[in-house]
């Protein structure tokens, strides 16, 4: 094998396991999280199925390999109900990996119970990571609030704020997602979701953790594969001759 394909199968062994494997150690996961479990849990999602425990340190998983991430969730102020969709249906290609087993039930507020609070605990503060929210309900809403880290993301492919997101126009009608992009965990490792309300119902479905190394290490990662891929190639080469 010349040393050109063995540089390029390190470099792609490399950037698999960056793409699939455990956040522990800075590599890459995709966490996808099923908040209630009225309906059946999608192959490779972690279901938090009672969304009103305030108790559970959830350690949750990789969606590939099934495998613990190091990264755990814990409701500190709890969901107060849930409930179910009827008419569930996606066609937002942003989001190819929502599963409509997970669009089909959810964690709510009522109109008298006005938040809700996840902390996702574990993270490397030195990386970042994007998180995706569901919030999808097939009847009538109004707006509600869903922040991280304090800050608002952006509707996708809709457009607007997650401040004043509408779970049947944006999600069930626009079927729209919510994400924040490059968000950075605090000293502790820790990233936090807060969910409000003021008279008003709010809904939950699901959740993706895309966590990304961090880009040096990531970029020191490749150069070292690269680089044994060609001394290999050129021991291999020098042999020959």
């Amino acid at each position: 094998m010349s040393f050109t394909r063995r540089s390029l199968m390190g470099s792609s062994l490399l950037l698999f396991f960056l793409g699939g494997s455990l956040a522990v150690d800075g590599v890459a996961a995709d966490i996808r999280v099923d908040f209630n479990s009225v309906a059946a849990t999608p192959n490779g999602w972690y279901c938090v199925g009672d969304q009103t425990d305030a108790d559970t340190v959830h350690k949750l998983t990789d969606y590939y390999t099934g495998l613990e991430t190091g990264v755990t969730l814990q409701l500190v102020d709890a969901f107060k109900g849930s409930g179910t969709n009827q008419d569930v249906t996606w066609a937002n290609s942003a989001a190819p990996w929502v599963d409509l087993l997970a669009m089909r039930d959810y964690a709510a507020l009522g109109i008298d119970d006005f938040s809700a609070r996840i902390v996702i605990s574990g993270l490397d503060e030195v990386s970042t990571c994007t998180i995706e929210l569901l919030s999808y309900r097939d009847n009538d809403t109004t707006d509600t609030s869903y922040l991280v880290n304090s800050a608002a993301g952006v509707i996708i492919d809709g457009g607007g704020s997650t401040a004043t997101w509408n779970a049947k126009d944006d999600g069930f009608t626009n079927q729209d997602f919510m994400q924040w992009s490059a968000v950075t965990p605090d000293i502790n490792g820790q990233v936090v979701i807060d969910v409000s309300t003021v008279g008003n119902y709010a809904f939950l479905n699901g959740m993706r953790l895309a966590y990304v190394p961090e880009p040096s290490s990531a970029i020191l990662l490749l150069s070292m594969a690269a680089g044994v891929g060609w001394l290999t190639g050129t021991r291999r080469h020098r042999k020959r001759r």
